[in-house]
């Protein structure tokens, strides 16, 4: 088990937004309200469920391996599973992002809860910037 402030301010600033990302998320599933009516007839609902799931199940493992890199010496600096985070991060703050908008798009007036996971794919979104600025090597100074 290594230190977490010997991490990069980069890694974090991502460790902060996917955690930040993925409580958010919760506190929207509290409301209970998200995708409960009806949006449509046919395979636009399911496609709409589908990409949340797919959402839900990026920014799990994104948050698992931002625990890793942070806090497992084993882990720490190995780039490939840096950017393994960056693809979850981006896959889920995009999947989130777009299939809550087209849900939100559909009904007639929006709930607190779709605020909340539109807040989340975005903070997934910074997430996954912050950790492709240490790829990059981007220093913070």
């Amino acid at each position: 088990m290594s230190e977490f402030s010997a991490n990069s301010i980069w890694n974090k600033l991502a460790f902060l937004f996917v955690h930040l990302s993925f409580a958010t998320m919760l506190f929207a599933f509290m409301y209970g309200a998200w995708a409960k009516d009806p949006i449509c007839v046919g395979c636009e609902e399911d496609l709409v469920r589908f990409m949340m799931v797919v959402g839900y199940v990026c920014l799990l493992m994104a948050v698992v391996l931002a625990e890793c890199l942070s806090l497992l010496d084993e882990v720490r600096g190995n780039k490939g599973a840096l950017i393994s985070f960056i693809v979850f991060a981006f896959i889920a703050g995009c999947c989130i992002l777009i299939a809550d908008a087209y849900y939100i798009s559909k009904i007639d007036t929006a709930t607190y809860s779709n605020t909340d996971t539109i807040m989340s794919a975005l903070m997934a979104l910074l997430a996954g910037i912050f950790a492709l600025l240490e790829v990059c090597g981007v220093n913070s100074k």
